[in-house]
């Protein structure tokens, strides 16, 4: 039987369990609009000062509340950063979902991901410096390995979920599919990286293509792959 196949922005964002979507679920649409509003502010101040620089006054004196209405929706400025994370990555996934469902095959989906989100990291520069900076600065490290750790696995789980469909229409040949998924996002991860920290030293659209150009040799099997 064929799995279950996701969306793309469900698999971009996994799920962070289900004491907090029975929360989220109970919001009203004002609490929504209001914490999106919150987390807009934040992260455009994380971006202008740093995250260690902007205080919970700072937030609230962007979005004209108080500090309380701030205290309402977050549990402190550590639960704040973590949520403007998420929020930041749900905003790369709607991004990612646009294009990929532009395309209506799954190899068509595979290689279009990696332009996907290069084009991404070109509209938002700052994004990822954003996401170093705000990431370093708030919990545990065991809970940025965490939160990195499930960030991480939204991007693998579907580019899996992409190459199992491509595999079961016999649109690409058979491989194994957890080390190209490794590898494929290994290398978009570091070509955003890349850009993000030295934007003048790489070709995010040449390396892009070239990237594409690798992908489409694997997937047509003209470059074998094995376990070995």
């Amino acid at each position: 039987m064929a799995p279950k196949r996701k969306s793309v922005s469900r698999a971009l964002a996994p799920s962070r369990g289900r004491g907090t979507a029975e929360v989220a679920d109970k919001r009203t649409f004002i609490e929504e609009a209001r914490r999106r509003q919150i987390l807009d502010a934040a992260l455009h101040l994380f971006a202008q000062r740093g995250y260690n620089e902007t205080s919970l006054s700072d937030i609230a004196a962007a979005v004209d509340v108080s500090k309380g209405v701030i205290s309402y929706h977050f549990q402190g400025k550590g639960d704040l950063g973590a949520e403007a994370l998420r929020h930041m990555l749900r905003r790369y996934a709607e991004f990612v979902r646009v294009r990929l469902e532009s395309k209506s095959s799954a190899r068509e989906k595979l290689l279009e991901l990696p332009a996907a989100c290069i084009d991404f990291v070109q509209k938002h520069p700052s994004d990822y410096l954003v996401y170093l900076d705000t990431l370093g600065s708030f919990g545990k490290p065991l809970d940025r390995q965490r939160f990195m750790a499930w960030a991480d696995a939204g991007m693998r789980n579907l580019i899996c979920e992409l190459l199992s469909q491509a595999q079961q229409s016999k649109e690409i040949p058979k491989f194994p599919i957890e080390p190209l998924a490794d590898v494929l996002q290994a290398a978009v991860d570091g070509l955003t990286e890349q850009a993000s920290v030295a934007p003048k030293e790489v070709d995010l659209v040449a390396s892009g293509r070239m990237l594409q150009q690798m992908l489409a040799a694997v997937l047509d099997g003209r470059v074998e792959l094995t376990r070995r």
